[in-house]
């Protein structure tokens, strides 16, 4: 399935990025995106525990000045 294909792809994309790249911030943002959308397929409450810490680095990594926060 997509949703399980671009998990898969942006846990490995969150791997190779490091915190201080402009775009971390934008790949957790993604895959917390993601984590959310399949526990709203598939009500895994692990799937939202994981999207909301991977959303809360998103906001930790994001510039002061970026739409994420």
């Amino acid at each position: 399935e997509d949703v399980e294909r671009a998990i898969v792809a942006l846990q490995r994309a969150v791997e190779l990025v490091s915190p201080d790249d402009p775009n971390a911030s934008v790949v957790l943002f993604n895959l917390g995106r993601a984590l959310g959308a399949r526990y709203g397929r598939l009500g895994r409450v692990a799937d939202l525990e994981q999207a909301i810490a991977v959303l809360q680095q998103a906001v930790e990594f994001a510039p002061p000045n970026h739409s994420i926060r």
